[in-house]
């Protein structure tokens, strides 16, 4: 079938590259978003504004990771149907995961609506940032049910091998939020950073329509929306809940980690230099997330790869696969990272105020950004099993690993370790050791459930017909 890519068959190196090249490149183009907004706020705004803004990314991130997290639990129904070449409930997976992203995306605006004025005011700690990231947030909120339309639908391509759709979309909305950043800051006196929240409202809407809009055009598809299609299947929703809750919460537990972390941070305000050390932490988490979106992406692409192959019952083909993609996603991320640090000076001084100390904030930002992202090399290990272990339908699992070692490490460290430590600014990199940290602890201990699996995987599919 036409607009497709099956995993089950053929060779895996190329196809897996053709398959998270344009994902990368849609990813780093979401990413445009906030750093555009970071970057429009911190110089055409203010430095406060920027570190308010700044602060509420891990919140937002937090978002943006349980809906693409449930997203990724309808494909990977869709991928294993689609392995097992049962076009009907493709279809009715395909559509069943279209209205769940509506029903999903308004539970999670009310939700984030209610709750989001206390979480701030509980992680921040500085209060000159409150009342700056609530107004932002408060306008972020509006663009959830466009951000779940989107998601789901884009995991729904995914999962059969489109990722050229959402990187032309991606794309184009991108640009239209870049210039209706500039538009709204330097157009509309005294709009700040709320005309940037607005420019990213406006371009999630525009990015949910069109995606939409091309499932409906594109009839010969197997991801087609058609009308007199649209059902919802009960079992589907349900078992996209199963895998997807989980993934949701696994996914999100780096923005819950990194929440925290950055509570801590916002607490050096007080020492010496500890303001610098709060710009240079906000600039780093803007800048990276484009070597992280390698590895969302490689994790993402492993879960459709070993979806696909499970319901194909090519558990041989699981296990070959993991080595090649991981061999190919640690070059890729490497690239990655060795441009990034490259270029550190000048792509720091795209968010930094002329007010800021520049060159101050700059010389703490660079060697954070070196220690924050060598360490990479690891935490690609552990998304891909993540990522290998969700398509075989294993999600509670890798979550109940992830919120120990992940997010209790990190929150065990910035709040009873690192207070230890924290004598002036430079205290910033002992707080980040507990990335390296997690990073190891999480792939030793998923490395052992994966051993434990295999033998619940082998017995799943012989009970299907695998071979």
């Amino acid at each position: 079938m036409d607009g497709k890519k099956n995993f089950t068959e053929g060779p895996i190196f190329g196809p897996v590259l053709a398959f998270v090249l344009p994902m990368i490149a849609t990813h780093l183009l979401q990413m445009a978003y906030n750093i555009a907004d970071s970057s429009a706020v911190g110089r055409l705004v203010g430095s406060n504004e920027l570190a308010a803004v700044a602060a509420t990314n891990s919140l937002t991130h937090l978002i943006i990771n349980m809906l693409s997290g449930i997203g990724i639990g309808a494909g990977v129904l869709v991928a294993k149907y689609f392995g097992a070449k049962d076009m009907r409930r493709v279809t009715r997976s395909v559509h069943t995961a279209m209205i769940m992203s509506l029903i999903v995306g308004a539970v999670f605006f009310a939700i984030a609506t209610s709750i989001y004025a206390p979480l701030i005011e509980l992680y921040i700690k500085e209060p000159i940032y409150v009342p700056i990231a609530k107004r932002y947030m408060g306008i972020i909120c509006l663009g959830i049910p466009a951000l779940s339309v989107y998601n789901f639908a884009s995991a729904v391509l995914r999962s059969l091998g489109d990722t050229k759709t959402p990187l032309i979309i991606g794309a184009t909305t991108g640009i239209v939020n870049v210039a209706l950043n500039y538009t709204f800051i330097l157009g509309i006196e005294g709009i700040g950073e709320a005309g940037a929240a607005i420019a990213t409202v406006v371009a999630q809407y525009l990015s949910a329509i069109t995606v939409v809009i091309y499932m409906f055009v594109r009839q010969s598809k197997p991801y087609a929306l058609r009308i007199r299609s649209m059902c919802f299947d009960t079992g589907v929703a349900l078992g996209s809940l199963r895998l997807g809750i989980p993934a949701g919460i696994q996914s999100s537990c780096l923005a819950i980690s990194n929440i925290v972390l950055n509570s801590s941070v916002t607490a050096l305000s007080p020492l010496a230099n500890g303001q610098i050390a709060q710009y240079a932490n906000s600039i780093v988490h803007s800048i990276t997330g484009i070597s992280w979106s390698a590895v969302a992406c490689y994790s993402q692409a492993i879960t459709a790869y070993t979806g696909q192959n499970w319901g194909a019952g090519r558990l041989d083909r699981v296990k070959r696969g993991f080595g090649i993609i991981l061999g190919q996603g640690e070059l890729v991320l490497s690239g990655m990272v060795a441009l990034e640090l490259l270029t550190a000076p000048l792509l720091c001084r795209l968010f930094i105020n002329d007010r800021a100390p520049v060159e101050e904030t700059i010389a703490l930002a660079v060697p954070l950004l070196a220690f924050v992202m060598i360490p990479y090399v690891l935490a690609i290990v552990m998304d891909l099993l993540q990522g290998m272990l969700r398509g075989l339908g294993h999600s509670t699992g890798p979550m109940i690993i992830s919120l120990i070692t992940v997010v209790g490490v990190r929150i065990v460290w910035s709040q009873l370790i690192f207070p230890l430590f924290a004598e002036d600014y430079y205290s910033i990199f002992k707080l980040y050791l507990c990335y390296i940290i997690s990073y190891v602890l999480s792939i030793a201990v998923l490395g052992i459930y994966m051993a434990l699996c295999r033998r619940t995987v082998r017995e799943r599919l012989s009970a299907e017909g695998g071979k």
